[in-house]
């Protein structure tokens, strides 16, 4: 993976969820590097208790965890193609993909709602 964290706050982040929750570690994992696959020069930060992803200084998307899951947050979700219904959010911008598992990255075709975050 191209380590592109500055940030020592998200490898605290990541410390700490590794230490209490591997699974959720093992998403995060997964769809960081699937991030940084797509957009290798997009920039990390620890914003919103999360890892966020920036290009030109516009946050796109992000990591986040809560009691139960890992969601994928999408800035401009409400533009996203999503045939699969899989995008969660009513807002006026802004939608996310739930996992639960590491086959979720796959299943609910992360790469596929990733690709479009830029566009």
């Amino acid at each position: 993976m191209t380590d592109l964290n500055t940030d020592p706050k998200i490898e605290t982040f990541l410390s700490i969820t590794k230490e209490k929750e591997e699974i959720k570690y093992q998403i995060i994992i997964a769809v960081r590097e699937l991030l940084l696959q797509i957009f290798p020069h997009s920039e990390e930060r620890f914003i919103y208790g999360g890892i966020g992803f920036f290009i030109d200084g516009k946050i796109f998307g992000g990591i986040y965890t809560n009691r139960q899951l890992v969601k994928i947050e999408f800035s401009n979700g409400w533009r996203m193609k999503d045939e699969n219904t899989l995008l969660i959010g009513s807002g006026k911008f802004r939608r996310h993909l739930e996992l639960n598992t590491v086959s979720e990255v796959v299943s609910k075709k992360a790469e596929y709602y990733i690709k479009q975050a830029r566009d």
